[in-house]
């Protein structure tokens, strides 16, 4: 019994030990709304700048959602406080017009890459800041956003 009890707790060391190291997660609800006003707050701290990372947006949107893409501001604010701003497009769907991700019966959830194998040249205290940029101030269906740090995962 002592060699059946070692092995399963071998086998969940090694199940959970597997996978990119997550350095930093959070989670934003919307309630179903994104607004102008509404700018989506990230920090976090980086202690050693030699691992590549992925940055990764979970996006949460209802399956009625009217549009293929959330054009979005993306400012990073560095430990140095310089500021560097982007925009880009959310793309939700295929080029065939189906949604990126997971759907259910209500919701999809799309797995978006920010930026991928980059690295912080500066250890210290990063914000990443998300503004909805679209042509209306309000983008009715978004339910959540989630914005991940992790190791950057080979392919």
């Amino acid at each position: 019994m002592k060699i059946c009890n070692y092995l399963i707790v071998l086998y969940s060391l090694t199940l959970f030990s597997c996978g990119p190291k997550t350095i930093f997660e959070k989670k934003t609800d919307l309630d179903s709304f994104w607004t102008y006003q509404k700018t989506l707050s990230f920090s976090f701290d980086i202690t050693d700048t030699i691992p590549a990372h992925d940055i990764l947006l979970d996006v949460e949107h209802s399956k009625d959602f009217f549009y293929q893409n959330i054009y979005t501001k993306v400012t990073t604010v560095f430990p140095d406080q310089k500021k560097v701003d982007h925009i880009i497009s959310l793309n939700l769907t295929t080029q065939n017009n189906r949604w990126v991700g997971d759907c259910s019966a209500q919701k999809c959830k799309a797995e978006l890459v920010l930026s991928e194998n980059i690295y912080f040249n500066q250890t210290g205290n990063y914000t990443i800041a998300l503004e909805q940029y679209g042509r209306k101030d309000t983008l009715a269906g978004i339910e959540s956003m989630s914005l991940k740090v992790i190791q950057h995962r080979e392919k």
